[in-house]
């Protein structure tokens, strides 16, 4: 018994025991005969004492190459540090520049904490130049003295302007590491120190460390912990050969490819640095190669003894080859038959080149070398390698194989024997001609080694050079091609001692061979063979298989998930759906991102894109350039295994397809632009018909964005959404009457009625719209792709949020404010897509819960829905599936007949539709995954919905399942009148479906008296749809006064928008009167905007509404309506608007309100010029004089309102922000007198606020000799924000601009130290003298950076890098030098981003701004120049752009209101209104302050 346990102790030991590392070491070293050897050394390495460093894989580059081919390796990258931390291995993470970044995350809290080493090198912080003066003497063997750019000169262009459009520094644009890079912040490390490097490495006592990387010649040798830093320091260092890439430059020395110069780097390092290795030892397979890396590839065997081609066969390729080829070595020692895994290696060759010598291989090996040359693969062979697998029919060793008739049937050749070494050899071509010939001298030469005897080869070797032996009759040949029997080319030559690879007739030969064996039509059959065998994801670098991803997949323990679909069955899965027979409908949007058929005219920098023209509608005929790769395919699990086991396409050749629908008689598609309805009647899967175009006119200008997420709605209308970046003008063609277009901008929800044709925006605003869900109870909701939010909850004529600038405006300009999406906690974007869970298959807790897409961070999110008065929010539970395969990329969820829920997964390395552009996408890949009960574990229940009669469809429409409900409601409409069944159980409602068929029916409960508040609500929606009766506006006007729920109230406010104004107006009036809402997030801006909706039809009527003495007290009233009802009608500018004020301003009832009223006028007119007002309004301002601000007084002309400003200036005591808003009034009233004061203010001196308000009125009257003088001297202020305010005047007008660049020329003001936008002004005025003046001036663009920009940058970045800094004595700096622009904490100015939530930890986004102005400039903030009919010229950045006004923001911190038939033009310049030289004459100590400030999380003390 002993020895039993003894035994199983061991056996369990040896089963935990950490597998090592087996490595291959190579490196280089020079032979005595003067070839360089490759050296290859067998190692384990320990993974508790084993560390890899990723060094510098960037986000992004300002080479657009270097981004590509870092894209390309990461996710191996990625694969390879996965496999060393699962063993134990450390991982250290260092993108050098970019740690701030990560200061938070507990992977660079470990690498800061780390102990420090006892043992610091000297000069471990440094970079390191040359490890030895031998390598320095030897010099690099490529020169990237240019930086090593291989960009195109155009694509560069382009790639800097879009990293500009990003808001990036194109110089240096990364901000952090790659993300398809894993780091594990409980483990890793995040380092680009020297010193905490060796810390690391020392307190982890590592003895061994793989380095990869970018980029090989630059960062992964110099950098502090990089490889010569740590070869010099007595780490076992090895590069990873294949996961690197150089900085080089083609049309630099040595003149090669790029990738040819990487291979001369590796090779540099292993000769003189240290060795490398390949992810092959650790991975069991390697990168291949990169992309655009067009180099056949020729795969050398080399193993024998005699001849010593393990050193010269090497030394040739590599000299002769490397510029055309890509070049792989595999050695077998002396004594060893093991060439390592050949299956990877042949898989992408193109060339096999052998030189070996009586090996038997293990059985796979051979295989491997047999199935390659029997696929038709070009064939090499130098000197004994025609007996290379050969033993002389000796058996081999067990496991071993030989290929005893490989010469006769690979070569053609006839091995026997040879003549004796001590005979000297000679050989001369016989066939000249031959291509294999071509500079190969025609005379006889000697030649090494001894002449084989090879006769008779086989029938079709074709000699083209023989050999001869002294003292021996007859020749032999030296030199032929064969065409095996296996089709594949062969050239062997018997040639290949030492010495002839010192002859150069032996060389050329080799070269020329090489390149007959690769030609063209050979490469191309080579590839397709390979291609052809390869599974989808192999053919992708990076990707893994459906099963191997599917095994990294977490879900609780409660749940299971099933791989159901992938690869290539499907490919990129957009849409699941299931129609009434259970069977599954995959929309394949393999065309994204392009259309076909379509040029592209241009583009912005949030690519949208403008394309030539409208595709027509499908199908398309053969040849057709419209015929997209797009497809819907149905799948079916026929006999209850839960495995999909048929697959059919239903429609293919489309183009941009993102969705469809089922009503049972057919299938609705979105195919922007259009919605189409395709037929089938007979359910046989095949249309019927070409399919009927429903709507056209959905936007095409962003695919990551159109129109998309049909839905059928228990009403029966088709509900869809609509993305972020593009527009509709929708008409349907089926109305019998044209009517005019549905017109929207940017994002909303939209519907379409199938039987009346009617198109309508449900709701407008949002996020990028991509996803759509309905609830049980008839709620809207869509995604977002923000943070802080799981999406939005819609209700019918909502407005949400939108990004103006980015998306456009609302289509009501007098929305006056707007829903934001429902709230959660602070969380990383996005879930652009969820489902509400209302099925029956999974655990009961499951049920009500939020299932999202996180397509970024790869999981669903699941989340609980909570009231939040009229809508909801919700409360993040847990991540309910996640894979750590970075690839998974869930993009949509659904249910399922069976209750489960279905995942579709784009499956590619990122989802950056930036990128996808580029051409960075993956179109063969995609999954569907199902996520059930665990205990779930029979499909056997299948549902066919079709087989059901209408009583089976009734019961059930009442199951417990959402699916089933639904899909047996829509099963009803397409075979049965929805009025004929009358008799139900019950008429109390379940979910919105049975309340469907009780409306209809007739059977429904009185709308008051439904239990279900969700339901009620909807009931109220559903009544204003069909068209009421009495007895319905009757109902809805009594629910309003008694009911209490916020959500049905909020419906019935929204519904009395579409009913005429006696009832609408009455429920309004009803539910303002209760004073039960006017805290709920939706119900105040929802009776607004119900009100809106008749200001301009029903002013009779509201004033009917306000003429009611008790509405004012209502609170909403008071507090969210009334100042938005006086700034609608102040705002149209009309009499008929102003006498509408009169009467508000006349019926309001105490001083508050007509305050409200006062302000919201002065609001709706701010910046515009008052027209002529009647009477009425007049006496009414007159009657509430007391009431009235001066500055509305001054601007309706009140008598004294401009004297009593002139003095109020006059008055030392009156505040500066009094002073600022008077001067901006006064400017917008034709006053001499008014000016003057303004302008002898100014010339007393005032403060900075104050004089640039001064300023920026005095602009409209920089005709005037004196405005022009006193302007002058404000140019010369100290105060950069007086003088960019001062030049602004200056610059907006011809005779002030002449006026300035003649002071210039004089020597008075340096016209280049001010800010870009000032230049840019200049310039528009067109005039000649001055585009002279300043194109002599500014010799180089605004826009660029000088190199004492350049030499700045560096300067204040070393310096601030050290650390230090009081932040407090910082906030005095930013007071002075940015807080007029900029806001910080809540104090500042708004002419500039706020930067408390900008990223201020990015030191080099922060130096580029302040050091650089126009080299970047963030999105939103872009300089626009507006030219006016009169000749003026004006600039600053939009802050509205309206039918009828635009405003912007000027460097005065000034709002400048234009109306629209004022201007002549407006044009974005592309430059900064940052100020140039902002940090000029600020000392060392200062600027580590100021850095300090602006880098601080929080305001200091």
């Amino acid at each position: 018994m002993h020895w039993f346990l003894i035994l199983f102790i061991s056996s369990i030991c040896n089963l935990n025991a950490i597998e090592p590392f087996d490595v291959k070491l190579r490196d280089r070293t020079e032979s005595d005969s003067g070839f360089v050897e490759i050296r290859e050394r067998a190692e384990k390495w320990d993974p508790a004492e084993t560390a890899i460093i990723v060094c510098d894989m960037w986000d992004s580059h300002h080479c657009y190459n270097a981004v590509k081919r870092a894209n390309e390796i990461a996710p191996s990258i990625d694969e390879l540090i996965q496999k060393v931390r699962a063993r134990g291995g450390a991982v250290i993470h260092s993108p050098s520049s970019c740690v701030d970044f990560y200061k938070s995350n507990p992977a660079r809290m470990r690498a800061v904490n780390a102990p420090a080493a006892t043992n610091l090198p000297d000069g471990i912080s440094n970079w390191m130049h040359w490890i030895s003066e031998e390598e320095e003497k030897a010099g690099y063997p490529i020169d990237h003295s240019d930086g090593g750019e291989d960009d195109d000169p155009k694509e560069h262009k382009e790639w800097a302007q879009k990293l500009q459009s990003m808001g990036l520094n194109p110089r240096a644009p990364w901000k952090r590491q790659i993300d398809s890079i894993t780091i594990d912040t409980d483990r890793d490390y995040i380092t680009d120190s020297g010193v905490e490097n060796w810390n690391i490495l020392e307190n982890k006592k590592i003895k061994n460390v793989m380095v990869l990387g970018v980029h090989t010649n630059m960062c992964v040798l110099g950098r502090p912990f990089g490889l010569r830093q740590l070869a010099k320091n007595g780490k076992n260092v090895v590069l990873v050969r294949d996961l690197t890439d150089t900085m080089y430059n083609p049309k630099m020395p040595p003149f090669v490819s790029h990738f040819a110069g990487t291979d001369l780097i590796v090779r540099h390092i292993e000769r003189y640095v240290c060795p490398t290795i390949s992810s092959e030892d650790i991975l069991g397979k390697s990168f291949t190669n990169f992309k655009f890396d067009n180099r056949p590839k020729i795969l050398f065997l080399i193993g024998e003894k005699e001849y010593f081609t393990r050193v010269t066969l090497p030394s040739y390729a590599e000299k002769n080859l490397t510029s055309k080829y890509r070049l792989e070595f595999r050695f077998a020692k002396d004594g060893q038959n093991d060439f390592g895994d050949l299956n990877s290696a042949l898989g992408d060759a193109d060339l096999l080149f052998v030189s070996v010598r009586r090996r038997a291989l293990p059985g796979d090996q051979l295989k491997a070398i047999k199935d390659y040359i029997e696929s038709s693969h070009p064939v090499i062979g130098i000197r004994t390698s025609s007996h290379a697998f050969s033993l002389r029919n000796k058996k081999p060793p067990q496991g071993h194989e030989t290929w005893e008739n490989f010469d006769p049937e690979v070569f053609g050749g006839n091995y026997n024997d040879h003549y004796g070494s001590d005979k000297k050899t000679f050989a001369q071509a016989v066939d000249t001609a031959h291509r294999i010939m071509d500079g190969v001298n025609s005379a006889e030469f000697s030649t090494g080694g001894s002449l084989y005897k090879v006769l008779p080869l086989q029938k079709n070797a074709h000699v083209l050079m023989n050999g001869r032996a002294v003292g021996i009759k007859g020749n032999q040949p030296v030199a032929w091609t064969y065409r095996n029997k296996f089709g594949g080319k062969s050239f062997y030559t018997s040639l290949g001692h030492k010495d002839d690879f010192s002859n150069s007739n032996f060389i050329k030969m080799l070269d020329n061979a090489v390149s007959w064996a690769l030609s063209k039509e050979v490469q191309k059959k080579n590839k397709e063979n390979r291609v052809s065998r390869a599974l989808p994801h192999e053919k992708v670098n990076g990707a893994l298989s459906p099963r191997d991803s599917t095994n990294l997949i977490s879900v609780p323990d409660d749940l299971a998930v099933d791989l159901v679909l992938s690869e290539p069955i499907i490919k990129q899965p957009l849409h699941l759906s299931f129609d009434s027979k259970g069977r599954l409908w995959v929309v394949q949007y393999i065309q994204y991102p392009d259309p076909a058929g379509l040029k592209r005219v241009s583009r912005d920098k949030v690519w949208r894109v403008a394309y030539d023209k409208v595709p027509p509608p499908p199908p398309y005929p053969s040849g057709s350039p419209f015929i997209g790769k797009d497809k819907i395919s149905i799948h079916e699990d026929t006999n209850g295994d839960g495995q999909f086991d048929s697959h059919k396409i239903f429609v293919e050749g489309l183009n941009m397809v993102t969705s469809v629908a089922h009503d049972g008689s057919g299938v609705w598609v979105t195919n922007p632009p259009y919605l189409l309805y395709y037929p089938d009647n007979n359910g046989d899967d095949v249309p019927d018909s070409d399919p009927i175009v429903h709507l056209e006119g959905f936007g095409l200008e962003d695919s990551h964005s159109i129109a998309n997420s049909l839905s059928i709605g228990p009403d029966g209308w088709i509900y869809g959404a609509q993305g972020s970046t593009v527009s509709a003008s929708i008409t349907s063609p089926l109305l019998a009457n044209t009517q005019a277009p549905v017109k929207s901008m940017g994002q909303n929800v939209w519907r379409y009625h199938p039987k009346e044709h009617v198109y309508e925006i449900f709701a407008e605003g949002g996020g990028n719209a991509f996803g759509l869900e309905i609830d049980s109870r008839g709620r809207v909701y869509s995604g977002h792709n923000g943070g802080n939010t799981r999406g939005f909850h819609y209700v019918l004529g909502g407005y949400y949020q939108k990004s103006w600038g980015k998306h456009g405006a609302l289509t009501n300009d007098h929305a006056y404010g707007y829903f934001p999406a429902m709230k959660n906690e602070q969380v990383e974007r996005f879930t652009h897509q969820f489902i509400i869970y209302e099925g029956n298959g999974l655990p009961k807790k499951y049920e009500g819960k939020l299932f999202g897409v996180d397509v970024l961070h790869n999981n669903l999110v699941l989340s609980e829905v909570m009231d939040d008065g009229s809508t909801f929010k919700t409360k993040d539970l847990s991540r309910v599936m996640s894979s750590k395969d970075p690839w998974f990329r869930p993009v949509m969820v659904t249910d399922s007949p069976d209750g489960s829920i279905y995942v579709a997964d784009w499956y590619d390395r990122q989802v950056n539709h930036y990128r996808n552009h580029e051409g960075q996408i993956d179109h063969e890949l995609g999954r569907v995954y199902r996520i059930r009960a665990k205990e779930n574990t029979s499909f056997k229940d299948k549902i066919n919905l079709k087989k059901l009669s209408k009583d089976d469809l009734l019961e059930a429409s009442r199951s417990g399942s959402r699916w089933l409900r639904r899909s047996a409601l829509v099963e009803i409409r397409a075979r049965y009148k929805m009025n004929e069944e009358k008799k139900f159980e019950t008429n109390q409602p379940s979910s919105a479906t049975e309340l469907e068929l009780f409306l209809s029916s007739g059977n429904l409960v009185r709308i008051k008296d439904i239990a279900d508040a969700g339901l009620r609500g909807y009931a109220v929606r559903r009544i204003a749809d069909r068209g009421m009766s009495e007895k319905d506006r009757s109902a809805l006007i009594e629910l309003a006064s008694l009911e209490e729920s916020p959500e049905v109230v909020s419906q019935l406010i929204s519904v009395s928008k579409r009913m005429d104004a006696n009832d609408g107006l009455e429920i309004v009036k009803t539910v303002l009167s209760r004073d039960l809402f006017d805290s709920d997030p939706h119900i105040p801006l929802l009776i607004w905007w119900s009100i809106e909706s008749k200001a301009q039809s029903n002013v009779d009527d509201l004033k009917k509404l306000f003429s009611n003495n008790k509405i004012w007290s209502s609170k909403i009233l008071r507090k969210n309506i009334i100042g938005r009802v006086m700034k609608r009608y102040a705002s149209e500018e009309t009499i008929e608007g102003y006498l509408m004020c009169a009467f508000l301003l006349r019926s309001a009832v105490d001083e508050d309100v007509k305050k409200t009223l006062i302000n919201g006028f002065g609001e709706a007119l701010r910046g515009k010029q008052i027209g002529a007002m009647p009477k009425e309004l007049l006496s009414q301002f007159d009657a509430a004089k007391t009431l009235l601000p001066l500055p509305l007084r001054i601007r309706i002309n009140s008598a004294g309102a401009v004297n009593e400003a002139i003095s109020l200036m006059s008055n030392k005591n009156t505040s500066n922000s009094i002073l600022v808003e008077l001067i901006s009034t006064l400017g917008s009233v034709n006053s001499g007198i008014a000016i003057d004061a303004i302008k002898a203010l100014l010339s007393r001196g005032a403060h900075k606020d104050v004089e640039v308000s001064c300023l920026a009125v005095l602009s409209a009257h920089c005709t005037d000799k004196g405005v022009k003088e006193l302007a002058f001297t404000k140019v010369l202020s100290s105060e950069s924000m007086i003088r960019e305010a001062a030049l602004d005047l200056l610059a907006s007008e011809l005779s002030a601009a002449l006026f300035l660049v003649e002071r210039c020329k004089e020597g008075e003001f340096a016209l280049q130290t001010a800010n870009a936008s000032i230049h840019e002004k200049l310039r528009a005025h067109g005039d000649q003298s001055i585009n002279i003046y300043l194109s002599k001036l500014l010799k180089n663009n605004d826009s660029k950076i000088t190199d004492t920009q350049e030499r700045e940058i560096l300067r204040i970045n070393e310096l601030v890098s050290t650390g230090g800094g009081n932040p407090k004595n910082g906030e005095k700096t930013f007071t002075r030098l940015c807080i007029g622009c900029h806001k910080m904490f809540d104090k500042g100015g708004e002419i500039g981003p706020d930067l408390t939530s900008y990223q201020r930890n990015d030191k080099a986004a922060l130096l580029m701004s302040l050091v650089a102005p126009g080299a970047e400039i963030r999105e939103g903030y872009e300089n626009v120049i507006i030219k006016t009919k009169l000749g003026t010229v004006h600039s600053g950045f939009l802050v509205q752009n309206t039918a009828k006004y635009v405003a912007i923001r000027e460097l005065s911190g000034a709002s400048r209101m234009f109306e629209r038939k004022q201007i002549k033009s407006l044009a974005s310049t592309g430059v900064s209104l940052m100020p140039q030289g902002l940090l000029n004459g600020i000392g060392d100590a200062e600027l580590k302050d100021f850095f300090a400030y602006l880098r601080s999380t929080t305001p200091p003390f």
